[in-house]
């Protein structure tokens, strides 16, 4: 049975190290923005090479390539650990969200599917949100979307401070 706690803290550990690797493992890059073999866990294996710094913004460039990293820590290692729920167990998944109000206020996610699960806590102001998500991405799942190919659906977030506009 897969848990969290184990690689969480692995990912976590990994995510840390990036902020000190990803300007090396950027020099290491090939012209088609690829990592060198040994920093295989820092690429982003949904957007590979110079793809990932352009759909952010970034330069096709070695300090875009670092930025990339640093915004995606550790994120195919993060992928190794992955939920692959079957359809049985999207059959079974469960859903909890409390909203907060249209002038904004306290909100919670809880997403399950199968032994995997996801949630989120946070706060909602007009424009924004602050949350802090820990699990799984799972919510993609419970909207009833099937991802095909490489995805960040799926990975495992040990413990993520995140701010969002609300286009999610």
């Amino acid at each position: 049975m897969q848990t969290l706690i184990l690689p969480a803290i692995l990912c976590w550990f990994a995510s840390i190290l990036t902020y000190i690797l990803a300007p090396l493992a950027a020099l290491t890059a090939s012209q088609e923005g690829r990592l060198h073999k040994i920093f295989w866990w820092l690429e982003t294996h949904d957007n590979l090479g110079w793809n990932g710094p352009l759909s952010e913004g970034y330069p096709a460039d070695k300090w875009g390539l670092c930025r990339w990293l640093w915004r995606n820590k550790a994120y195919a290692l993060r992928d190794k650990f992955r939920a692959n729920p079957s359809e049985n167990d999207l059959l079974f998944s469960y859903e909890e969200v409390i909203l907060p109000v249209p002038a904004g206020g306290f909100f919670r996610e809880h997403y399950i599917v199968g032994q995997w699960w996801e949630r989120s806590y946070g706060y909602a102001f007009k424009r924004f949100k602050i949350y802090i998500r820990i699990g799984w991405k799972l919510k993609p799942y419970i909207d009833g979307h099937r991802p095909a190919g490489p995805t960040a659906t799926g990975m495992l977030i040990p413990f993520s401070i995140r701010t969002d506009d609300f286009d999610d």
